[in-house]
């Protein structure tokens, strides 16, 4: 009975492992608003703009917490999807019909410039024909800029610091990422103007 658990037990965890290996290079994107330009677009009073912040601060703790957990990309999609709209009915609740047609134009252009930007970014990567030697030290420096992103958003500096000290980390990201592409790849870069 005990070999036959073990044996259960060992092709479950390899089933894991080999799980959230495939799932390594799925990545779940998170939108960035500056809620300053939402605000402002939408015309939300003090009062809203109060309530409004409350409803993202919620959210994006809850956001967070799905995205630490081991979850598959398919069932972190969903969970977020289901924030997202729960997001939604709550910031219904805030705006006036008119604001909420706003809201969603907003957020609609945002999505699609994210879009245009991760679709251009795909073409070039795609592109660039990258050794595994290339693709092993850019997921490597990302993962290193993602962590040190993450210690920022938690000093929680004023925009303007945070700003430049994120300016700072991306293009010490970017010089390393560059240092590992040949002549002809950033080259390429340079045309398609992606850093």
């Amino acid at each position: 009975m005990r070999k036959i658990l073990f044996r259960i037990l060992i092709v479950v965890f390899l089933f894991n492992i080999s799980f959230s290996l495939s799932d390594y290079y799925k990545k779940v994107y998170t939108l960035k608003i500056n809620k300053a330009e939402l605000f402002t677009a939408i015309n939300a009073s003090d009062k809203q703009q109060k309530e409004l912040n409350k409803i993202f601060t919620k959210y994006q703790l809850k956001a967070e917490e799905v995205a630490d957990q081991p979850f598959s990309y398919t069932k972190k999609v969903s969970s977020l999807n289901s924030l997202r709209t729960s997001r939604k009915e709550e910031i219904f609740k805030v705006l006036s019909h008119e604001q909420m047609k706003k809201y969603n134009t907003f957020m609609n252009e945002k999505r699609l410039e994210f879009e245009e930007r991760n679709n251009k970014i795909a073409d070039v990567i795609s592109s660039l024909d990258l050794t595994d030697e290339q693709k092993s030290g850019i997921l490597r420096y990302e993962g290193e800029f993602q962590r040190k992103i993450d210690d920022l958003v938690e000093q929680n500096l004023a925009n303007d610091d945070f700003t430049d000290q994120y300016n700072e980390l991306k293009k010490v990201r970017n010089d390393k990422i560059a240092s590992l592409l040949s002549q002809d790849q950033l080259a390429v870069i340079q045309y398609k103007n992606i850093f």
